[in-house]
C-alpha cells in the first residue's frame, strides 16, 4: 500500500479481512467447493440498526429466519442458545462501553446454517470535541530540566538560548523599570556576552540560577543595555546607557499551595550587580563624575529586578505554559483540532508533573449519517502511579486516545479511496475473483478496549461494522460484514505516530463475518467462514499507522517565534519504552528523553 493508505486504519483493517489471501490451497476456496444441494436457512438481524449507539446498558436483538431444506434446529447468539418462535427470534444482552460483537448463528437438522453479525457500540460516551479531564500527564525529570550541559535538550538549555537572544530580552523586558520616586527605565536594546542558569526541582519549588555576563572568574563577560529614563532619573541624561560585568539572579518558583492549573509565585528572590557602570548622552563619564550616585542606582537596579522577578517572572512562566498547551492541529484533511489546558502543576524532587484536560475533534465527514455518536468512555481513576523514573514521560488516558481515533473516523480520515489498490486483491482466493470494483464502510469508530490478555497486550482493538461490497466477474456481488476485536501492541515513534501491531492468534482474538449477499449457487456460511478464517493469519503480518499526536515533539520555535538563536533547530522527545500506566491499565504510558535533532 502507499503511505497514504497505510495510515488509513479502515484500510488495513479491510485488508486484514478480505483484501489478502493466506494459504487458500488449503481453505477450500474454489466456487465448486462451496456449493451444494442442501438449501440453508437465513438469519438477518432487524433491530437494533447497524451503526448503533446505545443509550442504555442492556438491549434486545431481533431478527427474522428463513427455513431452508430442513427444520432449525437451533439458534445462538456469540455461542449462547436463545429463543425462537416461526421466523422471528429475540434476545436480550448486556452492553460494556464501546464496541459489543455480536455473532449469531442458524442451523438446520440437515446441517444448513446461516451466519449474521452485528456490532453495538455500549453506553457511555463521550460526544464528539467533550472536553476529557485527566487526558493526559507529562512528567519532567530533572534530566529534562536541568542535566548540566549546553545542548539544547533540556529546559535550563532552552532558557539560556533565549536569554542569549536579543529579541527575545527585548520582550521579556517590555515593561518599564520602576525607579522608586524617580521615575521609570525603558529598556531599548540588551545583549549579553554568555548566560548559565542552573535548575534543580525541590519539594513545591524550581530553584532557579541565572547569571549573565561573566560566568566563571577567568574569563571576562559582560552584560549591556540602553534605556530611555523619564522622571528625576533622566536629570543626567534621557538615554542611559549601563554596562555590568556580571548579573546574578537567584529565585525560587513555586507552586501556590491549594490553587488548580497553573498558579506560581517567586519567592526567596535575590539580585546582584558587579562591575555597575552608567553613561548618558550629556555624561559619557557618569561613573566616574557622580560615583555615589551610580552605586545609589545600582542599588536601585537590583531593587527594581527583585520586584520584576517577584512579579512578572511567575507571570511570564504561567502565560508560557497556558499558551504552549492550548491549541493546535495535525495530520491531512481533515485536520484533527487539538484543545489542551492545564489542570494541576506539581513540583517535587523528582521533577515537574503537568496534568493537562483535552478535547480532540474533527469536523463530520462521514458517508453514514448517525446520530447519538461519540467515543468509549471507561470508567477509571486520575493516574497516580508514579512517573519520575524516566527523564520524561507521557501518559495518555484511553478515553483520550480513543477521542483522537474518532475524531479520525468523525472526520472520514477512514474513507479514502481503494481505487489504485485494486491490483493488490489478486491474491485473494479463487472465488472472489477476477476483482472488478469494491466498496466499504465503517460504520462504527474503531476503539481501544482493556485488554483480554494484559499480559501480552496494552489495548485490545476493536473495529465494528466494516461492510464492504465486492463486484466480481460476470457481475456477481458479494456483500460482506466483519466485526474484529484482537489484542494489539503499540509503538510510538519520535514523530508521535502510533504503530500497532495485531495478536494473530485465532483462539485469542474475536472474529465475526456475515454475507448478506452472495453469487447463486454459494453457500454464505462457507464464505463468511473462509473469511474468518483469514483474519487472523493476516493480521499478524500488518502493520497500522494511525496519525501522531504532537504533544510529545517539541519545535524550539514554539518558544519563541522568529528567535534568531532557534533558527533551524529543534527538539525531539524520543520514545524508548511503551506501556501500562495506572491502577486499572487505563493510560498508555511513554517514557523517553529529549534530543535535540536540528541545528546549526
Amino acid at each position: 500500500m502507499h503511505s497514504a493508505s497505510r495510515r488509513n486504519l479502515a484500510v488495513v483493517l479491510l485488508a486484514a479481512g478480505v483484501f489478502v489471501g493466506c494459504g487458500t490451497d488449503e481453505l477450500a476456496t474454489e466456487e465448486e467447493e462451496l456449493g451444494g444441494e442442501r438449501i440453508h436457512p437465513v438469519i438477518a438481524v432487524e433491530n437494533p440498526e447497524r451503526g448503533t449507539f446505545a443509550d442504555t446498558e442492556e438491549i434486545t436483538i431481533e431478527g427474522t429466519l428463513s427455513v431452508g431444506s430442513a427444520d432449525i434446529e437451533d439458534v445462538s447468539v456469540n455461542g449462547d442458545s436463545v429463543s425462537w418462535e416461526g421466523e422471528t427470534f429475540e434476545t436480550s444482552v448486556s452492553l460494556h462501553p464501546g464496541p459489543n460483537i455480536f455473532g449469531l448463528r442458524v442451523e438446520a437438522e440437515d446441517g444448513g446454517r446461516a451466519v449474521d453479525t452485528i456490532t453495538v457500540f455500549g453506553p457511555p460516551i463521550h460526544e464528539p470535541a467533550a472536553v476529557l479531564e485527566h487526558a493526559l500527564y507529562i512528567h519532567l525529570g530533572q534530566e529534562v530540566i536541568d542535566n548540566g550541559t549546553e545542548e539544547l535538550d533540556d529546559v535550563a538549555g532552552i532558557a539560556e538560548a533565549l536569554l542569549m537572544d536579543e529579541e527575545f530580552l527585548l520582550w521579556m523586558f517590555s515593561e518599564p523599570f520602576e525607579a522608586g520616586d524617580m521615575g521609570t527605565l525603558q529598556v531599548t536594546r540588551i545583549e549579553t556576552s554568555d548566560v548559565a542558569i542552573e535548575l534543580e526541582a525541590t519539594p513545591g519549588c524550581l530553584d532557579a540560577v541565572i547569571e549573565l555576563g561573566t560566568i566563571q572568574p577567568s574569563t571576562t563577560g559582560w552584560v549591556e543595555a540602553d534605556m530611555d529614563a523619564e522622571g528625576l532619573v533622566s536629570i543626567f541624561g534621557e538615554e542611559v546607557t549601563m554596562v555590568a560585568d556580571r548579573l546574578f539572579v537567584h529565585t525560587d518558583l513555586c507552586t501556590v499551595s491549594g490553587s488548580q492549573g497553573v498558579d506560581l509565585e517567586t519567592t526567596n528572590t535575590e539580585v546582584e550587580i558587579d562591575g555597575f557602570q552608567l553613561s548618558t548622552n550629556e555624561h559619557p563619564d557618569l561613573s566616574e563624575s557622580y560615583p555615589n550616585a551610580v552605586e545609589s542606582m545600582s542599588d536601585a537596579a537590583e531593587d527594581a529586578l527583585e520586584e520584576w522577578l517577584g512579579t512578572s517572572m511567575a507571570e511570564f512562566v504561567v502565560d508560557f505554559l497556558e499558551d504552549f498547551v492550548s491549541n493546535y492541529s495535525f495530520g491531512t484533511e481533515p485536520e484533527v483540532s487539538v484543545s489542551l489546558g492545564v489542570e494541576e502543576l506539581e513540583i517535587d524532587e523528582s521533577g515537574i508533573s503537568l496534568e493537562l484536560f483535552g478535547a480532540f475533534s474533527a469536523p463530520e465527514n462521514l458517508s453514514v449519517d448517525l446520530t447519538d455518536m461519540g467515543s468509549a468512555s471507561a470508567e477509571f481513576e486520575p493516574l497516580s502511579e508514579d512517573l519520575s523514573q524516566a527523564p520524561m514521560a507521557v501518559a495518555m488516558s484511553v478515553d483520550a486516545l480513543n477521542q483522537l481515533v474518532f475524531a479520525l473516523w468523525h472526520g472520514g480520515a477512514f474513507e479514502d479511496s481503494l481505487d489504485s489498490e485494486l491490483e493488490a486483491l489478486g491474491e485473494l482466493p479463487a472465488v472472489f475473483q477476477p476483482i472488478e470494483e469494491l466498496d466499504y464502510r465503517l460504520w462504527l469508530p474503531p476503539t481501544f478496549v482493556p485488554p483480554t490478555h494484559p499480559e501480552d497486550f496494552l489495548f485490545d482493538f476493536a473495529a465494528g461494522g466494516i461492510d464492504v461490497a465486492l463486484v466480481s466477474n460476470d457481475d456477481r456481488f458479494f456483500d460482506m460484514g466483519l466485526e474484529i476485536q484482537s489484542g494489539v501492541g503499540i509503538d510510538v515513534d519520535k514523530e508521535g505516530q502510533l504503530d500497532l501491531q495485531f495478536d494473530n492468534r485465532p483462539q485469542f482474538i474475536t472474529v465475526q463475518a456475515a454475507l448478506d449477499a452472495v453469487p447463486e449457487g454459494l453457500d454464505g456460511g462457507d464464505v463468511a467462514a473462509l473469511l474468518r478464517m483469514m483474519v487472523p493469519s493476516v493480521l499478524g503480518e500488518i502493520d497500522v499507522i494511525l496519525q501522531g499526536f504532537a504533544i510529545p515533539s517539541v519545535d524550539v520555535g514554539a518558544f519563541g517565534e522568529g528567535l534568531s538563536e532557534f533558527e533551524g533547530r529543534e527538539v525531539s522527545f524520543v520514545p524508548n519504552h511503551i506501556g501500562h500506566a495506572g491502577e486499572e491499565g487505563m493510560y498508555l504510558r511513554v517514557d523517553g528523553y529529549f534530543s535535540e535533532v536540528g541545528g546549526d
